[in-house]
């Protein structure tokens, strides 16, 4: 797909880093009149909030290398970088489930549909999380919920809004991307989910 404008959008990019093999997960803002200056201040803002709330009960076989911020209402808009202050590596010791494991955190909106709903699939899960063959402890389930809240909202006081990106209405691509606030950071089930690497190049 081209590159579709969303007004006042942007995209932030978690970067990891697992046993050599890079993964990422994606958030959208909104943000009236951001520019390269205050996206440059958010930035540093997520990912130390991320490395703080997020990253202790993750695996520290995941390391989080830097988060990527880039405006997507015109494909000239500012793209800015940060590493984060630390050494970017999940608090928790020993083993690490499989890299294809997953534990899914969903962003609700005020409104109901698949486009106004997205999920996010964390990687790192730590062994000491799961709790018999396919879950994961109460604990680490809302100790994650709570501190990807924190995260995600930690630019709430600067304007730079948590949302959900719908490119299409009806099954038709919109003119332009829609961006609708998150209100709630939830999760459905204590069930580990898997996320299927796909090999670049093939």
């Amino acid at each position: 797909m081209g590159f579709q404008p969303t007004p006042n959008g942007w995209a932030a990019g978690i970067i990891y880093e697992m046993d050599g093999v890079p993964c990422q997960n994606t958030l959208h803002y909104s943000k009236v009149g951001g520019n390269a200056t205050t996206a440059q201040a958010f930035c540093n803002q997520l990912v130390a909030a991320w490395e703080a709330d997020v990253m202790p009960f993750l695996s520290s076989s995941l390391v989080l290398n830097s988060v990527i911020l880039a405006g997507i209402e015109t494909a000239s808009d500012p793209v800015v970088f940060s590493p984060p202050a630390g050494t970017g590596a999940g608090g928790e010791g020993g083993a690490c489930l499989p890299n294809e494991t997953a534990f899914c955190v969903s962003l609700h909106t005020a409104l109901r549909g698949r486009s106004f709903r997205g999920r996010l699939f964390i990687p790192g899960v730590p062994e000491l999380a799961r709790e018999g063959i396919n879950r994961v402890t109460a604990l680490f389930a809302t100790n994650l919920r709570i501190g990807i809240g924190n995260a995600i909202f930690t630019g709430i006081g600067d304007n730079w809004i948590p949302a959900i990106l719908s490119r299409r209405a009806g099954g038709v691509l919109r003119p332009t991307g829609h961006l609708e606030a998150v209100t709630d950071v939830t999760i459905t089930d204590n069930i580990l989910d898997s996320m299927r690497r796909r090999k670049p190049r093939l």
